[in-house]
C-alpha cells in the first residue's frame, strides 16, 4: 500500500486529505464573508428599482475580485461606464450615485479588504499549521498503524 512504503509518504498525504477538508471549511467561511460584502455593497451602490437577478452576481463578482486588488474605484466616483459587471449584467451599479454612498462604501471596502486579507488568510494559516503539526506528532503511530 502506498501510505507503508516510506514513513514520511503515508503522514504527508493524510495531511494533505486533512488540509483539503480544512480548506472546504475556510471557502464556506470565505463565502458568508463575501455574502456579507457583497450584500452591503448591493444595497448602497444599486439602487433598489435597478436590482434584478442578473444584478445579483455583483454580491459574488465584486468581493472576489476585490480581495486580489481589482477595486473597481470607478464605480465609487461614478464613472461607471467602463466597469465590467455594469457591461455584462446590464443592471450594475448606477452612475449617479450619492456621496455618502460613495464614502460609506469606500469605508467598507476598507474593512472587507482588512478582514479577507489579514484575518481570514492569518485563520487559513492557522487551520493549516494545526493539521500539520497534529499529524507530524503522530507521525510514526500513523505510519506504523
Amino acid at each position: 500500500m502506498l501510505l507503508e512504503y516510506k514513513p514520511m509518504l503515508g503522514p504527508i498525504l493524510l495531511m494533505l486529505r486533512e488540509m483539503m477538508k480544512d480548506l472546504g471549511v475556510f471557502i464556506l467561511l470565505l463565502l458568508i464573508f463575501m455574502m456579507g460584502w457583497g450584500v452591503a455593497y448591493t444595497a448602497l451602490l444599486i439602487p433598489p428599482d435597478r436590482i434584478s437577478w442578473q444584478s445579483m452576481a455583483v454580491v459574488f463578482v465584486y468581493p472576489y475580485f476585490q480581495m486580489f486588488g481589482d477595486f473597481y474605484l470607478d464605480v465609487y466616483e461614478g464613472e461607471n461606464d467602463s466597469s465590467y459587471i455594469d457591461k455584462e449584467y446590464e443592471a450594475g451599479p448606477n452612475a449617479d450615485i450619492g456621496k455618502w454612498q460613495s464614502i460609506a462604501a469606500v469605508a467598507l471596502l476598507c474593512v472587507w479588504l482588512m478582514a479577507s486579507t489579514v484575518l481570514l488568510v492569518n485563520l487559513l494559516i492557522a487551520m493549516f499549521s494545526d493539521t500539520y503539526r497534529c499529524i507530524k506528532d503522530n507521525q510514526l503511530i500513523i505510519w506504523k498503524y
